[in-house]
C-alpha cells in the first residue's frame, strides 16, 4: 500500500519528494516553503515578461493560467502546514510548541 501511495507523489508536484532533495543537502521546512512559493511567482514573472516580448499575450496568458493551476495546490498544501504547531508539556506546566512540519 505504501508502494502504490507513493506513486502519486509524482502527481503532487512536491520536488523535495520527488527528487528526494534532504539526500542531496541539508533541507528545512523553510527551505521548502521559501522554494515552494517562489516557483509561482518566478513562473508568473516569466510569463509576464514573455507576454511582452511576444505578439499573442492571449496565448501566453492561457499558459500562465495552467501553470498556476498546476502549481497554486501544492504551494497551498506547504503555506497551509506552517500553521500547524505540536505542543509538547515540559512537566512543570510549561508548554513548548514546535511546528509540527518539522
Amino acid at each position: 500500500f505504501r508502494n502504490l501511495v507513493g506513486l502519486g507523489d509524482v502527481f503532487t508536484l512536491d520536488v523535495f519528494k520527488v527528487l528526494h532533495l534532504q539526500c542531496a543537502g541539508r533541507t528545512t521546512f523553510v527551505t521548502k516553503l521559501y522554494t515552494t512559493t517562489m516557483v509561482p511567482i518566478g513562473v508568473s514573472l516569466l510569463a509576464l515578461i514573455a507576454g511582452r516580448l511576444s505578439k499573442s499575450t492571449t496565448t501566453v496568458a492561457k499558459y500562465l493560467l495552467q501553470m498556476l493551476f498546476i502549481l497554486v495546490p501544492p504551494t497551498a498544501t506547504v503555506v497551509c502546514s506552517a500553521f500547524a504547531v505540536s505542543s509538547f508539556d515540559n512537566g512543570d506546566g510549561t508548554f513548548d510548541r514546535f511546528m509540527t512540519a518539522d
